[in-house]
């Protein structure tokens, strides 16, 4: 099906009378309680972002779709994980493709993304880790291809995790989880001043613990301090570490297919190794200088270190022929990846003003260093004899006779240089344009029959948007974006290989109502995906294409004080144009994309009386069927889930109940393998949050 659009906005803007007022009580006395309205005061829609433009500028003038996620709504929600959180965004899923289920990955638009930490590249899309809540302050996820900003990017878009940074004044939380499975979590956010004048800390660090539904257990330790020194009025600088110990059971079998359809049995069931595991130690450390020489002028230096080291052990293959009860197929990968990156940045920021013009130039330098050792071996294991009641039969690793794949040596470095022109001819016409230069160094050696790669490869960025504000609330724009993105991972059996590109074309508006307590974006969009890896004989050649273009909505508000209330609606056309080595499935959807995602979730807090601070809410999700197989054979059937929450806010005190999947609806998460994994079913999670 062909989709056509066609799209008018109109707005009408609504003045909400109010003013902010402050009180203040001498010791002694205690003053009568004063109701204040702020008619910009609102924790529901975000103002600006910096993902998208580096610059921190307004939503409404960026020529991109970027949506945010803010820190109040992610509590409410629940949850302690970025996976919790995702389906705030339109069209945002989780990827069927070669997701393992101890790390993130997702797809947006149908393509997949990438991670950035504070604007900074953060770990591999594969193989990389599931990274948690606990330091975050808000999501910006940056719809389509960004290289002209951040280099080798994914053509789905980046999502960038904001941390939130050391206060001047001392604030101090102590919260409890406990929920369904045995899940637990003990958390600290302690910040204030730290001794000498001008250096302030934050320190955020949490036990999480959990058998996990279909015993998927959990253990995570996560201690995150920043230090934060105003050197002077003009310059600043921080250091952030973190240290991460994630020990994850993963499962890459999830529920098989018989055939072309899912076996019929209850998502307990488990076909997974007893000896599947994840292990992963992460240390990060950043330092970032922040210098602003005049107020027109800064200069940012930033220098990141991350190390991750990861062992696993996980199945790959099994299947279920059709008419049988037997898994064949079943093997054991153990793989250790050792892996390290140093990234430093450096960006001038300059504000000018000419003949009523105004610009912001952002001008940058880049250069990443990646390597990884990474080791694999495979053991055969035996059938599973029937399907529908599974005995595992592996007893013992000792017993398995492991065969090598590989022992890989990799290396990148990426050089980079970048500019961005944000020129605002007056209050209606604004234009981005920028464009960047990337070279790609890549050496990937195997010590196994000594294979030696090295590429170099050199490829240009550029992006350009439009901008028109007829009034105040509401935006049109346009805007084109180009994508090229390296091939570095240790999953892939070569990473010497010529970088994929994309393309993206979107138009799109943005409109607040009442004052901007109600935000609207709307996106129609054609993003290609190009040159992609397909195997043809013994060989990797980039040659796939596949393209999707559909129209997105994204809203955010507080109509009334006190009531919030958002969702979001996706509908997609997703093909694959050009696959040589398969041309048969030319025309199918990717694996992975749905045509049709929505979510919706809204709470309203009393505000006055002695009930004061309770409130309740809820929400819905829904995502339309899904292939695990490029032939379009094998589908993950559509879901809905619902979710209820219930909260008390007074004082120091927060006390909050979460029930999710409320009607215990059998759904899959996503295709792992030759199956799907299943989503949990009901259940229940309480938090008490004690702040002083």
């Amino acid at each position: 099906m062909k989709l056509t659009f066609c799209t008018a906005f109109a707005c009408l803007g609504f003045i909400a009378p109010g003013l902010m007022a402050q009180t203040a009580a001498s010791p002694g006395n205690t003053l009568p309680e004063v109701v204040v309205t702020d008619k910009h005061a609102t924790d529901a829609v975000p103002r600006s972002a910096s993902t998208g433009s580096k610059t921190d500028t307004p939503l409404k003038d960026l020529p991109a779709s970027v949506i945010v996620i803010l820190e109040k709504l992610m509590k409410e929600q629940g949850g302690t994980g970025l996976d919790d959180t995702i389906r705030n965004v339109s069209g945002l899923t989780q990827s069927s493709s070669g997701n393992y289920g101890f790390f993130n990955n997702y797809l947006s638009r149908g393509l997949s993304l990438d991670f950035l930490r504070d604007g900074v590249p953060d770990g591999a899309r594969i193989n990389g880790y599931s990274r948690s809540l606990l330091n975050v302050q808000q999501v910006e996820v940056l719809k389509g291809p960004g290289s002209a900003l951040y280099g080798s990017s994914s053509p789905g878009g980046t999502i960038n995790l904001v941390t939130a940074p050391p206060l001047s004044r001392g604030q101090y939380s102590i919260s409890q989880v406990a929920g369904s499975f045995d899940t637990y979590q003990s958390s600290i956010d302690f910040t204030g001043p730290l001794g000498a004048e001008g250096v302030s800390y934050r320190l955020r660090s949490a036990y999480h613990t959990s058998s996990g539904y279909r015993g998927l257990e959990q253990e995570r330790i996560e201690v995150l301090p920043v230090l934060q020194w105003k050197l002077n009025k003009d310059q600043t600088l921080t250091f952030d570490f973190d240290y991460r110990d994630l020990d994850l059971t993963s499962d890459t079998s999830g529920i098989p297919f018989r055939g072309r359809t899912l076996l019929s049995v209850t998502p307990d069931h488990r076909y997974y190794t007893p000896f599947a595991t994840t292990e992963q130690r992460i240390l990060r450390g950043s330092i970032r200088h922040e210098y602003h020489y005049s107020p027109d002028l800064t200069l940012r230096n930033n220098l990141v270190v991350l190390k991750r080291d990861l062992y696993l052990l996980r199945n790959a293959g099994g299947a279920v022929a059709p008419n049988s009860i037997v898994m064949t197929g079943r093997n054991l990968r153990s793989q250790r990846d050792d892996a390290s990156d140093l990234i430093y940045q450096l960006e001038p920021v300059w504000k000018i003003e000419t003949g009523g013009i105004e610009q912001t130039l952002l001008g940058g330098f880049e250069f990443q260093h990646h390597s990884a050792d990474a080791r694999r071996e495979t053991a055969a294991l035996s059938n599973i004899r029937n399907v529908f009641d599974p005995i595992i039969p592996e007893t013992s690793i000792a017993a398995l006779n492991f065969r090598p794949n590989f022992d890989r040596s990799l290396e990148a470095n990426y050089f980079s240089l970048y500019a961005q022109d944000q020129v605002d001819f007056d209050e209606h016409w604004k234009v981005r344009i920028g464009g960047r230069i990337d070279r790609f160094e890549t050496y990937d050696y195997n010590r196994i029959g000594s294979l030696d790669r090295r590429r170099f490869d050199t490829e240009l960025s550029g992006q350009f948007g439009l901008v028109y504000q007829p009034i105040q609330a509401t935006s049109f724009y346009s805007g084109i974006s180009q994508g090229a993105q390296a091939i570095l991972n240790t999953e892939t059996g070569n990473s010497a290989l010529p970088p994929e590109n994309s393309t993206q074309y979107e138009l799109g508006n943005k409109t607040t109502f009442l004052d901007g307590r109600i935000s609207l974006n709307t996106a129609l969009f054609r993003v290609i995906r190009e040159n992609f890896l397909v195997t043809i004989g013994p060989d990797q050649v980039p040659v796939g294409e596949q393209q999707t273009q559909g129209i997105e909505f994204d809203l955010q508000s507080e109509p009334l004080r006190g009531w919030k209330l958002f969702g979001n609606y996706a509908l997609y056309e997703a093909e694959i144009t050009r696959l040589p080595s398969t041309p048969s499935v030319e025309g199918n959807r990717p694996t992975g994309v749905p045509v049709q995602t929505a979510s919706a979730w809204t709470t309203y807090e009393i505000q006055t009386g002695i009930l004061k601070g309770l409130g309740c809410g809820g929400g819905t999700t829904f995502r339309d069927e899904v292939f695990l197989d490029q032939a379009n054979t094998q589908g993950i059937p559509s879901y809905v889930t619902g979710d209820v929450v219930v909260f008390y806010r007074q004082g120091p005190v927060e006390l909050q109940v979460n029930l999710r999947n409320v009607t215990d609806e059998t759904w899959y998460r996503n295709g792992v393998n030759s199956g799907a994994l299943p989503g949990t079913p009901l259940t229940i999670e309480g938090t008490a949050r004690l702040t002083f």
